[in-house]
């Protein structure tokens, strides 16, 4: 997995963005797991380096047009469920670009952040429901 980071230069009042985009030529669809932990390790390095200043994160997936589907249904697991990832994700947005094996655009997948979960029944520590 090839990586790359790009800065949106600020001014004076605007501090400068930072996106980190992440390259994955899957060749065999079994190097995918192999391949998200990968991204989930470079996310994390970025994130813990750059915090608030984080702008996007770009996984540009380059494989065969079979394999789009499973890239995308894989990595929208990811972003829903990996403890890791999860705080991430609700503060940056993320998108996976498909890409044919020649490098052409052929879809895209955007994920918003999601804020954290509100406290619910199951969050109370005196048990009850709580006050609307």
């Amino acid at each position: 997995m090839d990586q790359r980071e790009l800065v949106r230069s600020g001014n004076v009042t605007v501090p400068d963005r930072y996106v980190i985009v992440t390259v994955m030529h899957l060749h065999d669809p079994e190097s995918l797991i192999a391949e998200s932990r990968q991204f989930g390790a470079i996310v994390t390095d970025w994130f813990r380096a750059r915090g608030t200043a984080s702008d996007s994160i770009v996984l540009a997936a380059v494989a065969e047009k079979k394999f789009h589907g499973a890239i995308v249904e894989w990595f929208a697991q990811v972003h829903a469920r990996d403890v890791t990832l999860r705080p991430i994700f609700q503060s940056v947005p993320f998108r996976i670009e498909l890409h044919d094996p020649q490098g052409k655009p052929v879809g895209e997948r955007q994920f918003s952040p999601e804020p954290p979960p509100k406290a619910g029944f199951f969050s109370n520590p005196f048990g009850g429901r709580p006050k609307k």
